[in-house]
């Protein structure tokens, strides 16, 4: 009886581990297929855009208004992997940042960049608080900034310029004026480009428009 018992732990154990390696090469070839995804996420009202890398680096552009992102993330990264190796907040709208609250306490975010305008409210202070209690490197970025990661992947910022940033938030808070900055993201992947405008208005895609090379676009989000 005792052996009969051992045998049965043994049985179910090593099902067990053979299920949880099936589950784990199935994750491994599914999300590492050295291909670049562009993932638009439900989150309702507002933006969250995932995006992983040919070499698994993971980056998310926005995070909607509720925790609606981690379902997105959820689907889209492996069960093990809470890292995002950049975070990006095209502006600082509620529809866009309240995600990040819940991105925060599930994730280990490695960068966050935004354009440098502010939000009177709470909620913004909070999360600006939490970034930096956090040590979480952030950036402010224009037009002209890029990066480029090492597979090849560019993210381009093509606006706003500080130009345009001044000209409708001269007190630096957004919603000065009718028209409002949001960060524009060119992501380019050998023949693959993909627009980003956020919440951009007409008169920041104008000018947007006047600056780029647009006649080859993949995706053009608006």
């Amino acid at each position: 009886m005792i052996h009969s018992d051992k045998l049965k732990v043994f049985l179910i154990a090593s099902g067990l581990l053979f299920l949880l390696g099936c589950i784990l090469v199935y994750q491994n070839i599914t999300y590492n297929d050295k291909k670049l995804h562009v993932v638009f996420c439900n989150v309702g009202q507002g933006d969250a855009i995932f995006v992983r890398t040919p070499q698994g680096s993971d980056i998310l552009i926005d995070a909607g208004p509720d925790d609606s992102v981690l379902n997105c993330l959820g689907k889209n990264m492996p069960f093990w992997n809470r890292d995002l190796e950049l975070v990006i907040l095209t502006h600082p709208h509620s529809d866009h940042f309240i995600g990040l609250f819940s991105v925060l306490k599930n994730y280990k975010i490695k960068s966050f960049v935004s354009e440098e305008l502010s939000n009177k409210t709470v909620g913004f202070n909070s999360l600006m608080g939490k970034i930096k209690a956090q040590k979480i490197p952030a950036r402010f970025l224009l037009a002209g900034d890029r990066f480029i990661l090492k597979d090849k992947v560019a993210l381009e910022i093509v606006g706003p310029t500080k130009e345009f940033l001044d000209q409708t938030s001269p007190g630096g808070t957004i919603g000065e004026s009718s028209e409002f900055a949001s960060l524009e993201i060119l992501i380019r992947y050998g023949k693959f480009s993909a627009l980003l405008t956020g919440d951009s208005q007409v008169m920041e895609l104008e000018e947007m428009l006047k600056l780029i090379q647009h006649d080859n676009l993949e995706i053009l989000q608006v």
